[in-house]
């Protein structure tokens, strides 16, 4: 699995940083200083961190929308990172020897694989 791109939204310093695409042999960040990179490898690591780094919502929601924010929607709720991974040929053969092929009780998806769907 690898990654392929990802957003990190309304996280510490980052509103909304639009797709941002990850090349299959090398991605790099760019920027001033303060502008937040180390903040999106951060968000990045909080998919799958070591150390079980949950996101907190006092520490990394934006401070100065905090208030705000939180009048009108659950911040808990915020998802501050979505990202897309390509599977191989090995991942998917994983997966539909767990889950199989996907076409058990589909009606609209008969004789289609799940990646077509």
């Amino acid at each position: 699995m690898q990654l392929s791109s990802f957003q990190v939204y309304k996280y510490k310093n980052v509103l909304d940083s639009s797709e941002v695409s990850a090349e299959e042999d090398i991605t790099t960040l760019v920027g001033m200083n303060e502008s937040g990179k180390s903040t999106m490898l951060d968000a990045l690591y909080r998919l799958n961190p070591v150390y079980g780094d949950g996101f907190v919502e006092l520490e990394d929601y934006p401070r100065w929308r905090r208030s705000r924010d939180s009048r009108s929607e659950d911040l808990l709720q915020v998802s501050p990172i979505q990202a897309t991974f390509r599977l191989d040929k090995a991942d998917l053969d994983t997966l539909t020897a767990t889950l199989g092929d996907g076409r058990r009780g589909c009606r609209q998806c008969a004789g289609r694989s799940p990646l077509q769907r």
